[in-house]
């Protein structure tokens, strides 16, 4: 007997989108239960077995508060207009998203995505489920309480150590794993989590991190100094939320646009008020320069 439980829909809008390298298109609705093609439960083994606890104890279990009880990954993919997304190297890009759902007997979800390319996209979501496994089961708090140490262990997988950690695919599903997690986290705790991480102390926040790269030049004990020496400053930096950080559009300014449409979309952005724009380039045409097009 499987025991698992239904799988509401985390996402709040309806898009579509090709999902799990279906060539039809797919509707996520609001409400909607959602199809599980991959999904990891806390108990697999029989009721009554050795192996796992009677009804009672089970039911207590999966609704204990916080605790997650289900992992399932999303390949969902964007086919863009024509030229958007190009660079130098890339063309005909199509856009994808590697998401990690972290369901909790609480009824709210962890949402993790990172941004791949395409058929790429599958090899990560892959990735995902075999490296999020040992997630399942555990309590979000005390998951929370040394993620650092959790974050090595799973990046340290014995069978996926030639493929990462520190790039590539495992590094991707790493990166999805660990922002559902903190999303998780702070939806527990019903506060943004820009809220939750300026809350935590010096301590508490170096136990968030994998310091094992930087071991040999900073010690935790380092890291931890230097929280502290900055916590006077904290209040005033939280005045950045009432201006905002300037941000730049990425859009203009893809490598297949004509020069016209470069143009046209940077003129677009400004009326909205942007005033920094990024630029794809490497183009062999002189003319194709940014000096060139900020000239036009």
């Amino acid at each position: 007997m499987n025991h698992s439980v239904s799988c509401r829909n985390p996402f709040h809008s309806v898009f579509s989108a090709r999902l799990c390298n279906r060539e039809r298109k797919y509707q996520i609705e609001s409400g909607k239960h959602c199809t599980n093609r991959r999904r990891f439960t806390i108990f697999d083994a029989p009721v009554g077995s050795p192996e796992s606890p009677n009804d009672a104890g089970l039911l207590s279990l999966i609704m204990k508060e916080h605790r997650i009880i289900s992992l399932e990954t999303r390949d969902v993919r964007f086919p863009l207009y024509e030229g958007a997304g190009s660079d130098a190297v890339h063309s005909g890009s199509e856009y994808a998203f590697a998401t990690s759902l972290l369901a909790s007997g609480s009824g709210l979800y962890g949402t993790g995505i990172v941004l791949t390319l395409g058929q790429g996209n599958q090899l990560v979501c892959e990735a995902i489920e075999i490296l999020g496994k040992r997630l399942v089961g555990q309590e979000i708090e005390e998951l929370m309480a040394d993620f650092g140490a959790v974050a090595q262990r799973l990046a340290q997988h014995p069978q996926l150590r030639w493929l990462g950690p520190h790039k590539g695919v495992v590094h991707l599903a790493l990166a999805s794993l660990t922002n559902a997690c903190f999303d998780l986290w702070a939806k527990t705790r019903a506060v943004p989590l820009w809220r939750l991480l300026l809350d935590l102390s010096p301590r508490e926040l170096v136990a968030l991190l994998d310091l094992s790269y930087l071991e040999d030049v900073l010690t935790q004990e380092e890291a931890a100094a230097i929280f502290h020496r900055h916590l006077s400053g904290r209040s005033e930096r939280e005045q950045i939320l009432r201006r905002g950080y300037p941000g730049y559009d990425t859009s203009v300014g893809w490598f297949q646009y004509e020069d016209s449409q470069v143009k046209r979309l940077a003129q677009e952005a400004m009326s909205r008020g942007f005033r920094a724009f990024k630029l794809k380039a490497g183009s062999r045409r002189a003319t194709r320069s940014p000096a060139c097009l900020y000239a036009a």
